[in-house]
């Protein structure tokens, strides 16, 4: 399934991060691997949020549940969705 982002794409480099825009009820996350070649800017030492030009498209590789356990919170059921750059 591809899809294509017309906005910047903001991600962010910690989990515990993105965990917070998150519903706490049905928690689902988009996880980018980055690789140095891929253009992103860092832009907040706070939130470790890179964005992404906008204009690109994406295909979902993998979909999973997964718990997470960071320091004393445990996220049980989170929805991950790993995602590439497409390119045609």
């Amino acid at each position: 399934m591809n899809f294509d982002e017309k906005a910047y794409g903001s991600f962010s480099l910690r989990i515990e991060n993105a965990l917070k825009y998150t519903n706490a009820n049905s928690p689902i996350l988009f996880q980018l691997l980055l690789t140095p070649e891929m253009p992103a800017l860092y832009i907040d030492e706070t939130e470790f949020e890179v964005l992404r030009p906008r204009n690109l498209s994406y295909s979902i590789s993998e979909i999973g549940i997964k718990n997470i356990e960071i320091e004393t919170d445990i996220y049980k059921n989170v929805q991950v969705y790993t995602i590439q750059e497409f390119t045609e």
